[in-house]
């Protein structure tokens, strides 16, 4: 299940073209019951934060919930945050983590060095939970030269995709109910051939050799 992706102005754009202007990665965590990267917004109103909405199965607020922050060298070596313990995913060893409010929201300030470089941006976003896995969204930051644009505003929820349904049983059981209709056929046959003298001994035959399968 991928995320929908949106330019600033809310049209729907496609996951090549969030990567092509601001290198951002998706990490999709797989298939079952997870918090799912359901939506990436551009911003580009000079906002200085990467914004996480966590929501649940019902679409509302999930509040005072972790969510991870992680990043390879910025104000301080990434070897001095804390580690990543306790969680379905980690998409990084170390993170800093915030728990998100009462509108299921949680915010990371960045400044100058959360710029996009050649590799794409320098953070990775991705809720922490010890029961569910969570998607992720890697490579985030803003562009040099704008306002802070970037792909800056993350949605995930609780959703439970299933996978695919299992293959059905190639050669099924009939039903009993089945069997005796194709029993009642052949007996019809058989009586059928009975009548006459010179095929009741086919018809017998007939007859036996269904119902001796069923």
């Amino acid at each position: 299940m991928a995320p929908k992706w949106y330019n600033s102005d809310g049209v729907e754009q496609s996951e090549a073209w969030a990567v092509e202007k601001y290198g951002v990665q998706f990490l999709d965590a797989g298939q079952g019951k997870k918090f799912a990267l359901t939506e990436v917004r551009e911003v580009t109103d000079g906002n200085v934060n990467v914004v996480v909405n966590v929501f649940n199965e019902a679409g509302g607020p999930q509040y005072e919930q972790p969510v991870a922050q992680s990043w390879p060298t910025l104000d301080r070596p990434s070897g001095d945050l804390p580690l990543c313990k306790g969680s379905q995913s980690c998409w990084s060893s170390r993170c800093i983590v915030i728990d998100t409010d009462g509108n299921g929201v949680a915010k990371f300030t960045f400044g100058a060095s959360g710029m996009i470089g050649g590799n794409g941006g320098p953070f990775t976003n991705w809720v922490l939970s010890p029961s569910l896995k969570s998607d992720g969204l890697a490579k985030i930051g803003w562009l040099g030269g704008t306002n802070h644009h970037g792909m800056l505003h993350l949605v995930f929820r609780i959703v439970d995709d299933g996978g695919p349904d299992p293959d059905p049983d190639p050669d099924p059981e009939p039903e009993t109910g089945q069997w005796q209709r194709v029993l009642d056929k052949a007996e019809a046959a058989a009586d059928h051939l009975a009548a006459n003298e010179n095929s009741k001994g086919e018809a017998a035959a007939i007859y036996l050799g269904i119902a001796n399968t069923l």
